[in-house]
């Protein structure tokens, strides 16, 4: 297999779930007849959209029956082996080879050393012959495959694992993966061409070759793009895949349109969402039931939990493990419109405050539909009972669970007392100075207004609870509307961080980084991250070029520290956008800075 890894688990969870729900699924037989049988026998719960979705896979099923790939043609020849050509572009303009000057891109051959020759290769020349032509897909003969998006829990990984299991396609030809997981294997497969063959050129058709040789149908669960070294791979290694009649069958959180948006160099990215849509029937599984959370309830979890004490910290806990499992889960950061929120942890879209942090503080309407806009669940811990000696936080309880319930956000909750005894109006009258509901001070409140406001929480916070709540998915429209930007504190450095990591790349002691220097930053710093080394040299260079702010050719320890330490689109790790960047950070974002962000 392509990949192993944090997400095998996950991998084989889901096709047990599969094969548990569905017992005798094997190659060969009907995706959609197994579930609709499923479903008649009471084992599956009925639902339109996913059968719908099952009559998309069916027609592949069938095709796929019939259909023999073509034989592969001969692995590409290594750059070496070839007449140079001078300078080389793709159709997309991105340099492939030829005179470093003009491309960053260099390409040796037998032709005479010398110092004119060496000014030729850096200028380009030789040959007139063409770079070799971007693969084509029009032509191919090879099923379309099925793209599939929807909601978180939706049901996608279910119906695409028994797709999986009945494909007629023989196991050795079929791979089921976390998309993550195949890119970072992509990544590691070219870095280490590259190192054993570093005359070969773009070892990337190569890769795609070796791939299209061993497999005939790729399956690949959360298929997502955030990072631009994956944007910029994509395109060129899909259309080789696809031109050699590989199918592939996918799950997505979003629509194809949608992917890697608002990212980096997005432009050069669309391509492939064209190719996608070619090569890939795109399916919406606009399912309004979340059998994730479905599974959590008919497993006895409560979403408020009483009273505080160990062994409702180790509910919570073991839910919030379930729900972020095979993720990476870290303190982040919320930047809303001229202000930021901490989230002390959080993982793939499931975030867990204490009611201190979020209600102890001076917050307001804007900054829970935030919240609500950048998570579908969210837990609150320690709740303790609320009297008017309180009456800002139970207003501000008041206002969050208003934003969570409209944005339809799945809430926890421990808390001292039960949910009925949760507010008890008692305690001593607002004064004055508390404020009220829309921040003026004229307006004095007594307590029937606050008892009259919570009650209306009681009946939403019951609802919250049901099962039916639950069930439904947060449309991806509504959690997107907000302006908000969400990066992962952990990837922040501070000044003095940032100086010491300079010193540490100073190599020649020169006081100044060079660009070879950087370049081994940015490839220690990719392997942190992503688990590989493969920093492409126009990366680099965009990098050293924003670093570099007077154009002197080298990077002093003021320029690196300004950089990394204070400028924050360039040295953080952005997880998530809004459909619309906040103002204050479309104005401050340096041209390049995902160049460095995607490294560190």
């Amino acid at each position: 297999d392509f990949a192993a890894g944090s997400q095998q688990h996950n991998l084989q969870h889901s096709r047990f779930l599969a094969t548990a729900l569905l017992p005798g699924l094997k190659s060969g037989i009907s995706p959609l007849h197994a579930v609709r049988g499923g479903m008649e026998k009471g084992a599956l719960r009925h639902d339109e959209r996913q059968l719908a979705a099952l009559h998309k896979l069916e027609r592949l099923h069938s095709e796929l029956q019939t259909y023999t790939p073509p034989p592969m043609p001969p692995p590409p020849e290594a750059a070496g082996k070839k007449e140079w050509r001078g300078p080389q572009f793709d159709e997309y303009g991105t340099p492939v080879a030829g005179g470093t000057m003009y491309t960053g891109v260099g390409d040796k051959s037998a032709a005479p050393t010398g110092f004119f020759a060496q000014l030729g290769a850096m200028f380009g020349g030789g040959s007139a012959k063409k770079p070799p032509a971007e693969p084509q897909i029009d032509n191919v003969a090879a099923p379309r495959g099925v793209y599939m998006y929807g909601g978180v829990g939706c049901g996608k990984s279910f119906v695409m694992d028994t797709f999986f299991l009945c494909a007629p396609v023989a196991e050795e030809r079929k791979k089921r993966l976390h998309f993550n997981e195949f890119m970072l294997d992509v990544h590691k497969r070219m870095h280490e061409l590259r190192m054993k063959q570093p005359d070969f050129g773009d070892p990337l058709p190569l890769v795609a070759h070796d791939i299209a040789s061993s497999t005939q149908l790729l399956c690949f669960d959360e298929f997502q793009v955030t990072d631009v070294a994956d944007a910029l791979v994509m395109r060129r290694l899909f259309r080789h895949l696809f031109s050699y009649g590989l199918v592939m069958v996918a799950t997505s959180n979003r629509a194809p349109d949608k992917l890697y948006l608002n990212g980096i160099q997005r432009q050069s990215f669309l391509p492939f969402i064209a190719d996608l849509k070619a090569r890939c029937e795109v399916h919406d599984l606009e399912s309004q039931t979340d059998y994730r959370m479905l599974a959590q309830v008919s497993r006895g979890a409560r979403t408020y939990l009483h009273p505080l004490g160990e062994g409702t910290t180790k509910q919570l806990d073991a839910l919030f493990a379930d729900l972020t499992a095979g993720h990476r889960v870290s303190a982040q950061t919320l930047q809303l419109r001229g202000r930021e929120v901490q989230v002390p942890v959080a993982g793939v879209g499931v975030a867990r405050f204490s009611f201190s942090q979020l209600c102890g503080r001076p917050l307001g309407a804007e900054d829970y539909l935030g919240i609500a806009s950048a998570f579908h669940t969210v837990f609150v811990e320690n709740v303790p009972q609320l009297t008017l000696n309180e009456v800002n936080q139970v207003r501000r309880l008041i206002t969050l669970v208003d934003a969570f319930y409209d944005k339809r956000v799945r809430l926890f909750i421990s808390a001292a007392v039960p949910m009925e005894q949760l507010f008890s109006p008692t305690g001593a009258a607002p004064a004055a100075g508390h404020g009220d509901l829309i921040g003026t001070a004229a307006y004095v409140p007594n307590a029937s207004d606050e008892v009259f406001a919570f009650d209306r929480t009681l009946s939403r916070l019951k609802e919250m609870s049901s099962h039916e709540y639950l069930g439904r998915t947060a449309g991806s429209g509504e959690r997107s509307s907000a302006t908000f930007m969400l990066y992962a504190n952990d990837s922040v450095l501070s000044p003095e961080k940032a100086l010491a990591l300079f010193k540490a790349y100073d190599v020649d002691a020169s006081g100044a980084l060079e660009l070879a220097e950087v370049k081994l930053l940015m490839e220690d710093l990719c392997e942190t991250r992503k688990g590989h080394r493969n920093v492409l040299d126009e990366e680099v260079q965009q990098a050293f070029d924003l670093m570099d702010v007077d154009g002197s050719g080298d990077v002093t320890p003021y320029e690196f520290v300004e950089i990394f330490a204070n400028s924050k689109l360039a040295n953080v790790q952005v997880l998530e956008f809004g459909d619309t960047l906040p103002d204050e950070v479309t104005a401050q974002r340096p041209a390049r800075a995902g160049r460095v962000s995607r490294a560190i």
